[in-house]
């Protein structure tokens, strides 16, 4: 197949994957195939299970030539089909709500297994959803991923089958193999109040826009029939019964090394409960202590010490977990105490109602044996704590460490995995402590060494707010960005009356101290997120909202995130959804080391926060998603690209800035470090004042700031700005009109003009630029006269701020005309424009851009040790540290410097 040449084209329609495919194998109504399809169609409204089963490994062999044909044209175009790092620097993005068109459908919560009645495929009524019934049936074929998850249920018992479509199941990205892995063949499932439609090819079948409406049972038919031994969630377990606690942890160890981390983790329960059958007194919560003694008893009772083989390293060799090294389970860890083995073993034989003076002596042969069943379950817990943490269920991945370290408490591997969960839980401080542990019986281990830095680091970062981006910054970006941890500086979530009309009655975030401008308020990671690079794959260019299959892809990340992290989903559920009945949440949701990060809380969430979570609802999420994804343009500035200078964008969840209500007078600004978002101060806030950031272009004239405002986000903001351009409107609506038309004519035309660069601007760019210079001068000459006398100097600059284009296009074709060759006009054209971007939008990189045209023109008319260039310098170095923070003068000036030399390239 010929790789079409305008492959940017068909990278642009890569998420309409429907579309593409029938573009690719299209189907000739007078055709044999069209004959088949008709077959199809009454073979899937009979549920007949050969003739759907052909049709669905049809559409999988050409989803499979779909997908090679793909990934050989991106081959071509260095992997644009891939995901990449987001936008380091600060860029010229906006906040947009990224709202589509969608059946809302009112959230049910979800019904208990246990609560619904069984259904056949038969009892099935077309275009209903059956509320109250289950589905049971067997995937009985490979599933793969178009928009949605596709496979086959079979019924159990009538051999019926039924297309069944699973949506918000996997990201976008998920290969095949991970498709499978999630949906593996012969897995037998219970679809809770299925839905039975007609699909647009007429064919009927079963669709899920709720993954947690899959339920996997635990008795499946077995992954064998298919002619795939591996083991799979579909495995059946049954058959294992046969396998003692050491084989049933080798089991799962394959798996893990497959990437099944599910089954993996069943293979590893089901061991658990088998050494823990073997030995029935046997409980974790024993005391050390306890045990010893129990353990001298046995030794006093034998006359003689019980020496007890020390497991070998192969009971705990998971092959697949490379958290730490091997030499930290070989070398370091420890086998449990001939003590505690004993103690344990006298304790299992004992019984809980047993006498223990009756109770026969202890026997080498027990102690070896409960030492055998401790060293098994030592593994077991362990190797299931890596499984949970490649999951990401930090919660049940720091239960499983503790529970092995309470078996043995000298075991590295279990150390490290503890303190990797409580990193990730932002339990900085208890992730030290087990590191440290760790590395103290294993110190020359680079990976403990490295996690632990990585944990002191964070921990310093979340408490105090202190980031070194120094390096990052002088280097110009250079290399990896450096991890930024999430940090709650001098701000709140507070039930507020908004004074500029975004969110009034509603929430914002509001300081709790004093701070001046450039100081760090807040970072924050994202809970999810969307990338792209060199295609604007996520976005709608007329709109610049996400496009479906993007918006969905960020919600089923959010989704599957959400099902296992208590956390994420109080965070979810604590965000505007649309809904006016909002509540003023906890900050110890969003605080690093906060009681809610701690493990043990997220089961007693009610008593943190009042309200004990419910299951993620899709519809709720995609809610999320519409009014608080912030959309991130820019160039990326290294990074994991290693291409400087390449277009990327991102969309993503930020938790607590989606707090920050609008104004068209923002006293905040963002930057991206990486993933992680950095608000910094823009202006010198008091105490209780509110944070504000632009939801949009704020440098345009009021009526386009209405219509953006109440387009996107149905407010209409009523900032001092807004306020004092609606009683000027009748004096300075010519001038928006104009505004418009130029906007509308000359902007493409100029565009059109510069494609080759800004040195082979010819007459045409100097007409149109022109046409803004008239109109700046324009707004000058208005400014100037009596209508505006009583207007401060302030008030000028917001009116001026709104035509702030026309003066910075106009900017270029200055030089053209002789009068202002000695460029003193051209300097107060600048200065003029800059004071008002300075008061409006002090935290933007036009501004900044702005401020280094000026620096330069004053370094052309003076010398760069004049008065006059170091007070133009000083004002640009404010800007930068209103955009950057806080950092040292020489690396701002660094900072300055890179930006210029962009400026100087254009």
């Amino acid at each position: 197949m010929e790789i079409p040449s305008d492959f940017d084209n068909l990278m642009v329609g890569l998420m309409e994957l429907p579309n593409l495919y029938k573009a690719l194998f299209p189907v000739n109504e007078n055709s044999n195939a069209h004959v088949a399809a008709e077959l199809v169609i009454k073979a899937s409204e009979n549920f007949k299970k050969e003739e759907i089963l052909a049709a669905h490994q049809s559409d999988m062999s050409k989803f499979t030539s779909w997908l090679d044909y793909v990934d050989s044209a991106t081959a071509k175009k260095e992997k644009l089909r891939g995901s990449i790092k987001c936008s380091q620097g600060p860029g010229k993005g906006v906040l947009l709500r990224l709202r589509e068109s969608v059946v809302e459908i009112p959230p049910r919560p979800p019904a208990p297994l246990g609560t619904l009645r069984p259904i056949k495929l038969s009892e099935l009524h077309l275009d209903r959803q059956h509320y109250g019934r289950v589905l049971y049936g067997t995937f009985c074929v490979k599933a793969f991923k178009m928009t949605a998850v596709l496979t086959l249920l079979e019924e159990a018992n009538t051999g019926k089958v039924v297309k069944l479509a699973i949506y918000n199941a996997v990201a976008s990205t998920a290969t095949l193999g991970e498709v499978q892995a999630q949906f593996p063949q012969g897995s037998r499932v219970a679809i809770k109040e299925p839905y039975f439609k007609r699909y647009k090819d007429q064919t009927v079948g079963l669709r899920v826009n709720n993954p947690g409406d899959v339920v996997f049972l635990e008795s499946s038919a077995s992954a064998g029939a298919s002619g795939d031994d591996k083991h799979c969630d579909g495995t059946e377990f049954d058959d294992k019964t046969d396998l003692d606690y050491d084989q049933l942890r080798l089991e799962g160890n394959r798996a893990f090394n497959s990437g099944d981390l599910r089954a993996a983790v069943k293979f590893y329960t089901k061991s658990i409960d088998k050494a823990l059958s073997c030995s029935k007194s046997w409980k974790l919560e024993s005391s050390t202590s306890g045990l010893q003694g129990a353990v001298a008893k046995i030794q006093a009772n034998e006359k003689k010490a019980t020496s007890s083989a020390t497991p070998g390293s192969k009971s705990d060799n998971l092959n697949g977990p490379k958290s730490t090294s091997n030499n930290a389970d070989n070398q370091k860890r420890k086998s449990p105490s001939k003590k505690s083995s004993k103690k344990r073993s006298k304790q299992r034989r004992g019984g809980c109602d047993r006498d223990q003076s009756q109770t026969p002596m202890s026997t080498k042969a027990d102690v070896k044996a409960d030492l055998k069943a401790e060293a098994a379950l030592l593994a077991a817990y362990s190797n299931r704590s890596e499984a949970w943490l490649r999951m990401n269920k930090y919660e049940e991945a720091v239960i499983d460490a503790e529970n092995a370290l309470q078996i043995d408490q000298a075991h590295v591997k279990s150390m490290f995995r503890r303190g990797k969960a409580s990193h990730c839980l932002q339990q900085y401080s208890k992730a030290i402590q087990c590191l440290q542990s760790a590395l103290q019986l294993s110190p020359h281990d680079a990976d403990v060494e490295k996690a632990l830095k990585e944990a002191i680091t964070a921990d310093l970062q979340s408490r105090l707010g202190v980031y070194n981006l120094s390096s990052y910054y002088l280097s110009n970006f250079s290399g990896s960005p450096p991890k930024c941890a999430d940090y709650s500086g001098p701000v709140k979530v507070q039930m507020l009356e908004s004074k500029y009309g975004a969110g009034s009655g509603q929430r914002g975030l509001v300081t709790t101290t004093s701070v001046r401008a450039g100081d760090l308020l807040l970072v924050s990671n994202p809970l999810a997120i969307a990338r792209s690079e060199g295609v604007e794959f996520h976005l709608i260019p007329e709109t610049r909202r996400m496009n479906d299959a993007s918006q969905e892809d960020l919600v089923t990340q959010l989704y599957n995130f959400a099902r296992v992290a208590p956390r994420a989903l109080h965070q979810l559920q604590s965000l505007y959804n649309g809904s006016k009945n909002c509540s003023q949440p906890s900050m110890d949701l969003f605080v690093p080391g906060s009681i809610f990060n701690s493990p043990k809380s997220f089961k007693n969430s009610t008593n943190i926060l009042g309200t004990a979570p419910a299951q993620p609802d899709i519809t709720s999420i995609r809610n999320v998603v519409q009014w608080n994804a912030f959309d991130e343009q820019g160039f990326t500035t290294g990074g994991g690209s290693g291409r400087k200078g390449l277009r990327s964008f991102c969309s993503g969840i930020w938790v607590l800035p989606s707090f920050i209500n609008h104004s068209c007078l923002p006293n905040a600004s963002r930057v991206h470090v990486g993933d992680a978002m950095m608000i910094y101060a823009s202006r010198d806030l008091e105490a209780g004042e509110e944070v504000c950031l632009p939801y949009f272009d704020i440098l345009s004239p009021l009526p386009q700031r209405r219509e953006k405002g109440l387009a996107g986000w149905g407010f209409t903001c009523k900032c001092p700005r807004c306020k004092l351009e609606e009683t000027l409107q009748s004096e300075i609506q010519h001038m928006t009109d104009k505004y418009s038309q130029l906007e509308e004519e000359a902007i493409p035309a100029i565009h059109q003009e510069t494609k080759g660069g800004f040195a082979k601007k010819g007459d045409g760019f100097l007409r149109n630029t022109s046409q803004f210079l008239g109109l700046a001068s324009e707004v000058e000459a208005l400014l100037s006269t009596r209508k505006f006398s009583h207007l401060t100097t302030q008030k000028k600059n917001w009116v001026r701020a709104s035509y702030a284009i026309s003066y910075i296009v106009g900017n270029s074709s200055m030089p053209a005309f002789p009068q202002n060759s000695d460029g003193a006009a051209k300097f107060r054209f600048l200065s003029a424009v800059l004071d008002s971007l300075a008061e409006v939008f002090p935290g933007n990189s036009q501004t900044l851009i702005t401020a280094i045209m000026v620096m330069e023109e004053v370094r052309k008319q003076h010398t760069m040790k004049s008065k006059a260039f170091k007070v133009a310098e000083e004002k640009a170095l404010g800007i930068c540290r209103c955009i950057y923070g806080n950092q040292k003068v020489p690396v701002l000036r660094s900072l300055m410097n890179s930006m210029q030399e962009g400026i100087l390239e254009a």
